[in-house]
């Protein structure tokens, strides 16, 4: 990709970004926080 492509793509880019920055923020955003974890265990050489 050339220099000027890279500037084009990146300019329309932060139009886009500039007024997603500025839009207005609603009150309350609802989230939902997911975790896990994955523990191998061993037992008679065999994994559970």
């Amino acid at each position: 990709m050339s220099k000027q492509t890279i500037t084009t793509i990146t300019d329309k880019v932060m139009e886009g970004m500039a007024e997603w920055q500025s839009r207005p923020l609603d009150r309350v955003y609802p989230v939902v926080f997911v975790d896990a974890i994955n523990v191998k265990i061993r037992v008679l050489s065999t994994i559970l």
